[in-house]
């Protein structure tokens, strides 16, 4: 698991998404950057979107409710959404 958050990512949000990622997939992208679509993460699927969800929800102390991810959304899209609901400092 890469140290290197990409253009535009603090790294307190890259480590909390770090976490819900490994969580997940047992590792995280060497690079997280903005752009990075999520079915580029090897093992994305319908089940691990759920998932990742609920992690993002313990990360980042946030209720998603019934929101999940789709493979062509970006990490930037991830945040907006965090952001939507609440999310301190993302």
């Amino acid at each position: 698991m890469g140290s290197h958050a990409g253009p535009g990512l603090t790294d307190d949000v890259a480590n909390r998404l770090r976490k819900a990622l490994v969580a997940v997939f047992r590792r995280a992208p060497a690079e997280l950057s903005l752009d990075l679509r999520l079915g580029h993460i090897a093992g994305w699927d319908s089940m691990t979107a759920v998932s990742f969800s609920f992690e993002l929800e313990d990360a980042f102390d946030v209720v998603l409710g019934e929101t999940t991810f789709a493979a062509d959304q970006t990490i930037a899209d991830v945040l907006a959404v965090l952001r939507e609901r609440g999310a301190q400092s993302v």
